[in-house]
């Protein structure tokens, strides 16, 4: 199968439903749409990577970053990102991963010290505040400045501001050969023009994401237990 290097650029009720497997990578890609047809929604993931099938545990990166690409200069933020949906990102998204049985670490803590369990991923949730090619380097404030490597994807694609990016990484998996970054093992992205971006839609999206994705659910054993 040859890479498709076609770009695909979407704008509100776009459709579209795409499966890829490149030869070597093996990176899946998955199109669909939102329960009302107003957001378009990009499911990435890296099988080669990282094997799911494991997981039990989760941390939610408490604050909705901007994401912008790692430059040397980073530029000024932008007057016009809205936050007023932050909440609500953070709560569809803990609402999912709780629906699948993952646990959160937070729920583990210590009572002595409050130290936590390294989780098994860590999911952070941005929202672009610039327009974005979904590749490349990306350093995320909310998540202690770390740098996650966002692989080229088959199919090209490109976010407008204020779409919402949600992304998985795992302390366990880092760049080869650059152990200072992070891989983003699974990532979504949730766009549609900034007027229908409302926070049902999002919403929306970010179910139809975690949809897309049926092998994010929590480990079980032979005998049923997590």
């Amino acid at each position: 199968m040859m890479k498709n290097r076609n770009k695909i650029r979407f704008m509100g009720v776009s459709i579209l439903i795409l499966w890829t497997c490149v030869p070597g990578a093996c990176t899946r890609e998955v199109f669909g749409t939102a329960a009302d047809y107003r957001s378009v929604v990009t499911v990435r993931i890296d099988e080669d990577v990282y094997d799911f099938s494991n997981i039990r545990t989760y941390q939610l990166v408490a604050t909705v970053d901007e994401l912008m690409r790692r430059s040397k200069e980073k530029p000024e933020p932008l007057d016009t990102m809205d936050h007023t949906r932050d909440e609500s990102i953070l709560a569809t998204v803990e609402a999912q991963l709780n629906a699948r049985g993952l646990v959160n670490v937070e729920s583990l803590a210590d009572e002595t010290t409050g130290e936590t369990p390294s989780p098994d991923v860590i999911v952070i949730a941005a929202l672009l505040a610039e327009p974005w090619g979904y590749e490349g380097l990306v350093r995320f404030e909310s998540f202690n400045n770390q740098t996650v490597y966002y692989p080229g994807p088959p199919v090209e694609m490109e976010y407008d501001i204020h779409s919402v990016i949600l992304t998985m990484v795992s302390p366990s998996v880092r760049v080869k050969d650059r152990p200072q970054l992070f891989y983003a093992l699974w990532s979504a992205g949730i766009h549609g023009s900034y007027s229908d971006m409302t926070a049902q839609t999002i919403a929306s999206g970010i179910k139809k994401a975690f949809a897309q994705s049926p092998y994010i659910k929590a480990a079980t054993s032979v005998g049923g237990e997590k």
